[in-house]
C-alpha cells in the first residue's frame, strides 16, 4: 500500500471521527474494554481547532483515503500524543510508526525534549507497541502534573487507573 504523510488540512477534520472509530472497534476483542468502542471519539469540532497548530498529521492513500492520523499538543518542554489511529485493514504497514515519527521530527525542530502519551499497560496495539519503538513508562511518582491530569481524567471516563501508564521519547 503506498501512502504519504502530511500536516493535517481543515478539510481532513471530518474524516478522522470515522478513523478513530474504526480504529476503536478492536477493543471489542477484549470483554473489559469492549466499551471503548461505544465512548466517542474526538469531535470534528475539535479537530478543527487543533489543526491550525500544526501538531495533527495524516496518512494518506494513493487515493486520498485517509488511513491513519496522529493528533497531539504541545506543552512546556513536550509534544503529547493525543490520538494516533490507523484503520484497522492498514495496520502493520509502518503507518502508525510513521506518524510517531513525524510528530517525533516536529517536536525536535521545535526543541522540545520528548513526546509523551497516555496508554494501556498490556493492551499489544498499545504500550507494547510503543515500547519497541522507543518508548519508556514513566513511573507514577516521576508524573508530572500534566500527565497526571490527563491519567487521572481518563480515570474518571472509566479507564482503569491501574490499566493505564504515561510514557516518553527522550528527543536526541
Amino acid at each position: 500500500m503506498t501512502y504519504s504523510l502530511r500536516p493535517a488540512r481543515l478539510c481532513d477534520a471530518a474524516k478522522l471521527p470515522n478513523v478513530e472509530q474504526a480504529a476503536s472497534e478492536l477493543f471489542r476483542t477484549m470483554p473489559e474494554l469492549g466499551w471503548l468502542a461505544d465512548a466517542g471519539n474526538i469531535p470534528e469540532d475539535l479537530h478543527r481547532a487543533r489543526i491550525p497548530d500544526g501538531t495533527t498529521w495524516v496518512a494518506e492513500g494513493a487515493d486520498g483515503e485517509i488511513l491513519g492520523f496522529l493528533s497531539a499538543e504541545a506543552t512546556p518542554g513536550s509534544l503529547h500524543i493525543l490520538e494516533l489511529s490507523v484503520l484497522p485493514a492498514h495496520h502493520r504497514q509502518g503507518i502508525g510508526t510513521g506518524l510517531i515519527e513525524t510528530a517525533t521530527a516536529f517536536a525536535r525542530e521545535k526543541e522540545l525534549g520528548r513526546v509523551t502519551l497516555t496508554t494501556f499497560r498490556d493492551v499489544p496495539w498499545n504500550a507494547p507497541f510503543y515500547a519497541r519503538i522507543g518508548f519508556s513508562m514513566i513511573e507514577d511518582v516521576n508524573l508530572d502534573a500534566y500527565l497526571r491530569g490527563h491519567l487521572d481524567d481518563e480515570a474518571t471516563l472509566g479507564m482503569p487507573r491501574e490499566k493505564r501508564c504515561a510514557m516518553e521519547r527522550a528527543i536526541r
